[in-house]
Order: structure tokens, then sequence, then C-alpha cells
């Protein structure tokens, strides 16, 4: 028995790494079969079996003219095999990856170069066999050059591809890409060496048999990456490490067998053992991947709850804020009003008059513009939010409603300024509700500026209408500045010093975005003023037909 396992330890070991890729290769792609990189990895490891199998009995067989044959089929194989690991460390480890035009011609030139090892232009003959009847020396043709310049090429491009991506990498993800790497570069080393440099180069074709066993360093380098980078389950890896012991088992059985009864029924045994490791992996990795996508439905539906209860909270919040806020200048309105009416103002200054109705109309437009904001989310939040588009010069409107805000900006002391690029700028909008954006922008820069200046723009950059308000106030804070365009969002830090109902700038961003456009804000922080930004293409009428009219 001993003699028979050492006469057939190349098998043993070939075997096995045969197994252990096989098993491997079937366990990533039923992990995820539409991953670009997991059907790569499939696609080599059969590439590995098939060339290590004829590999194996290229070597056992003593027909000379069989033997020749297989030798041709190895290296038919192995230029398949160099493109395929190409292909794998081309898409490693995206998910899904699109091809350049020139994989064409790479997928060409390897047909080409696979079609002429089967020719005495590459192999021409058997130049010496061994005592026992085994190829010992193969006669090189002169394509043999062209074969080497294409395998080698591709496995240098391929590894090159991989050193580019894992200098790239960061983490533990580098760490991950340097296995990978170390195993394939020794892989390709100790293969180079058996299957070229040997035969080839020394003309010493009896190390063909251990080819195979140099697959083992890719095996366990990828293994430890996949499971380093969590493609594979710890169930699964279990339950490849079971059935591989079986099929593992197995095989040895076949080894030791003595009579061709024994080798037949044993061999059988290891092909369904074999599938059956490959159904059960694929049992356990399909079971794996639905616990793992009701957990994320459970993650998913648990943050959905979440941000509703935060919604609801937030809605409470604002109305209780809104009935405070429209009770306030509701008040001022009576309050003013009722000393109209009853005759108390009498002979009150003319001045004084004027100065009463200035506050009685502030109170109602603050009042007005709550009900309006109300209104408006009401109509995003159930998508009957309308637009009356028609194109038109922004710059007077925009003048005119800069003009209409001085007054306000003028009681703070503040400088409130229009400038445009130039006296015409078309665009398709609608005037009536962008007006809302623009002057919510000024009324906030306003509201948060106590001194310095306000300044508005509009401007032409390559075919996009910009819209600027700046201003020299408190600027703002990095915790408000992610969510500022979301409802009710106010800055904690000014809520107590300012009113306001937080929807005005989300309602700006659905109106700006319903324009095809989209609106942004800059600070350098907290009292270094800040400006908010609205960018809208020229070209935006396809994005607006929608809209209707």
């Amino acid at each position: 028995m001993s003699i028979w396992f050492l006469y057939n330890i190349d098998l043993l070991l070939s075997g096995i790494a045969a197994a252990a890729i096989g098993i491997l290769g079937f366990a990533v792609f039923f992990r995820d079969r539409s991953s670009s990189t997991n059907r790569a990895l499939l696609v080599f490891s059969l590439f590995t079996v098939v060339w290590g199998t004829i590999n194996y009995f290229s070597y056992k067989v003593v027909d000379t003219v069989m033997a020749l044959w297989l030798i041709r089929g190895v290296i038919f194989v192995a230029t398949w095999h160099a493109f395929s690991l190409f292909t794998l460390f081309y898409v490693f480890p995206e998910k899904s990856v699109t091809f350049p035009k020139w994989y064409k011609w790479l997928v060409g030139a390897t047909a080409a170069t696979s079609l002429l090892t089967l020719t005495p232009w590459v192999f021409s003959r058997v130049s010496e066999v061994s005592a026992t009847g085994q190829v010992a020396k193969v006669e090189n043709g002169p394509g043999i050059a062209v074969f080497g310049l294409v395998v080698f090429g591709m496995i240098v491009a391929g590894l090159g591809k991989l050193i580019g991506k894992t200098r790239r990498a960061t983490g533990i993800e580098r760490t991950q890409f340097r296995f990978v790497l170390l195993g394939t570069a020794i892989t390709f080393v100790l293969i180079g060496t058996f299957n070229f440099i040997f035969p080839v180069i020394l003309e010493n074709a009896k190390f063909y048999p251990f080819a195979m066993i140099a697959v083992i360093p890719f095996i366990g380098f990828m293994f430890y990456a996949i499971v380093r980078h969590h493609l594979l389950n710890i169930k699964v890896i279990a339950t490849e490490i079971f059935t591989f012991l079986l099929v593992a088992l197995s095989f040895f059985e076949v080894i030791f067998s003595v009579t061709i009864t024994q080798i037949v029924t044993r061999g059988l045994i290891l092909i369904l053992l074999t599938w059956f490791a490959v159904l059960l992996i694929r049992g356990q990795i399909r079971e794996v991947k639905q616990k793992e996508e009701l957990q994320k439905l459970s993650e998913d539906l648990e943050k959905v709850n979440e941000e509703l209860k935060r919604t609801e909270k937030l809605k409470a919040e604002f109305f209780s804020f809104a009935a405070h806020q429209v009770k306030s200048p509701m008040a001022v309105i009576k309050g003013y009003a009722t000393l109209i009416g009853d005759g108390t103002l009498a002979g009150v200054p003319q001045e004084k008059i004027v100065e009463i109705a200035k506050k009685i109309g502030a109170a109602a437009s603050r009042t007005l513009a709550m009900v309006n904001n109300l209104l408006d989310m009401r109509k995003i939040e159930e998508g009957r939010m309308s637009y009356v588009f028609e194109e038109l010069n922004v710059v007077p409107p925009i003048r005119t409603i800069v003009t209409d805000l001085e007054t306000i900006a003028k009681d703070k002391g503040l400088a409130l300024t229009f400038e445009s690029s130039q006296e015409e700028i078309l665009l398709n909008m609608d005037i009536q509700k962008f007006t809302q954006v623009i002057q919510n922008l000024i009324d906030n820069a306003v509201k948060y500026t106590d001194t310095g200046w306000v300044k508005v723009g509009v401007s032409l950059v390559d075919g996009k209408v910009l819209f600027t308000v700046s201003d020299s106030g408190r600027g703002i804070s990095k915790d408000f500045a992610a969510k500022m365009f979301t409802q009710f969002a106010r800055d904690p830090a000014l809520a107590q010093d300012t009113k306001g109902t937080g929807l005005g700038l989300f309602i700006a961003k659905q109106i700006v975005e319903a324009h095809g456009g989209r609106i942004w804000a800059s600070s350098e922080g907290e009292g270094s003023g800040s400006t908010f930004s609205a960018e809208i293409p020229q070209d935006n009428k396809v994005a607006t037909a929608a809209m209707g009219s």
C-alpha cells in the first residue's frame, strides 16, 4: 500500500488541488451568480481543473501519438487558462464590469494562439521516451515563441492589473489584494517552471504531472482573501470543509484501488460525492443569502420606522411652533385694529399711523407666508404642486424682488445689492414659483445677518443660469449644513433668536429641482457668512415639459 501511495503521490496532490479549486469556484459562484468576479473565478477554476487533468495524463500515457496530442491539449487549455486569469484580475473584485472594445481583440488573439498550439508549429513530435515508455522530451516548433509571448503576456498583464488595484486599495482591502497577488505570483512561477522551463527550454517533460500542485498557493491565498472579504459565511465555510473532506477521502479510495471493479465503483462514488458537495454548498449559500436578505429587510424596515417616528415628531413640534407663530402676528394685527376701531389713534401723527400700518402689514405678511408654506408643503407631499413655465428674461424680475426688499435690509442697516452678468438671460421657468425661492433666500440672508451686506447675483455660466445670494452674516454650522434642505430644519443655535417654520429651504429645493436644476449652500463656518446658489440649465425645456402648464 505504501509503495502504491508513493507511486501515486502526484495523482493524490493533483486531485486534492483540483477538488479544492473546483469547490472554491462553485462555492463563490453560487454565492452570487450575477457578480462578474464570481463568474470569472468559476471559469478560471474550471480551466484550471481541465488543464490539470490533461496535464497529468499527458505524462502517464505511453502511446507517443496520444501523449503528443495530450501535451498539445495542455498548452491549448493553458492559453485559455492564462486568458481567464487576466479576465479574473481585470474584473476583481467588482460585481459588474463593462469590458472595453480591445477585449474582443484579446479574445481573438487567444483563440488564434490556442488553435496554433494544436499544430506541429508548436510541438512537432515526441523526440524521446523514458524507460517506462513515458514522454521524456518533445521537439519544439517555431510557434512556441508565439505561445509563450501571448500566454506570459496575459499573465503579466493580469498581475500588473492586480498590482495597480492593490496600490489604489486602502485598509483591509489592500491586505486582501496582497494575499491574492502573492498566491498568484507563487502559483504561476511554479507553473512556468513545471510547464514551460523544464519541458520547453530544458526539454525535460517528466515534471508535467506536478504542475497542478502549483495551484495550491493560489487556492490558499485566494480562499483566505475571500473569507476576510466576507464573501462567504462561516456556515458555508464549514460546509465546504466537510464536503471537501468527503471528496478527499473518496479520492484516496480511488487511488488505493487495486482491481478495475474497485476503480470504476469508487470513481463513480467520487463523482457523485463531488456533485453532492456542490449541491450542498449551493443550498447552504442560498439559505445564508436568504437570511441576509431578511436581515437587511428587517434593518431597512427599522430605519423606515425610525424615520417615520422622527417625521411625526417633527410635524408635531412644527404645528405646535406654527400655532405659536401664527398667534403672535395675529395678536399684533388684532391689537392695532382695536386701537383704530375704538378711536384711540385719533389725532396721532401721520408718521405714527404709517409705522403702525407697516407693522400690521409685516405681521400679515408673516402669517400669509406661513400659511403658503404649509399649503405648498402639503401640495409637494401629495404631488399636486403645479407649475406654469414660460421662457422669459430672468434679470428684470430678480431685480424687482431685490428692489422690493431693500426697505427690509435698510431697516437692519444692511446694504442689499444686485448684479447681473448681462441684461438679458433667457430661461424657461415658472416665475411666480421661482420668486418664492429668491425671496426666501434674501429674507434668510437679511434675517441671519446683523451687520454688513447681502448680495444677489444672476449669471450665465456654461449654458446654465446661476442665481446666488451671499451675505456677511452668521454662517452655517457643519451639523446644520447636512440637513438644512429637509422638512422643518432649523439651526438649534439660531432658533431662539429668529422666527421661521423650517420649510422655506425645503420648498425652495423642490421648486429648483422641478426646474431641472439644483440648489446648495456654502459657508466657511459660523460667523463667516454664507452663499446660497441655485443652478438651472438653459436647455431645461425637456426637464420641465413633464410638469405641465
